[in-house]
């Protein structure tokens, strides 16, 4: 899965589990996830229980946020 941040640096992520962000650093603005073969869901920042969009495999999901994290290829 390839996640593109906010100023352009991209990120590659494989495996399964949780991958935390830190959603009060701006440099983890992330604008867009190319999932592949990948699927899971965005861990938007929230309060007791933050809303997790999932996507599917083979996507471009635009997210445009600052996020907690990333549920790789298992379920929240």
């Amino acid at each position: 899965m390839k996640v593109t941040f906010a100023d352009g640096d991209t990120s590659c992520l494989s495996g399964q589990g949780f991958v935390g962000f830190d959603p009060n650093d701006p440099d983890w603005t992330v604008r867009k996830i190319e999932t592949n073969d990948n699927w899971g869901a965005v861990v938007y920042p929230g309060t007791v229980d933050p809303p997790t969009p999932r996507f599917d495999r083979n996507q471009d999901v635009p997210v445009n946020s600052r996020i907690n994290g990333i549920y790789l290829n298992t379920a929240p």
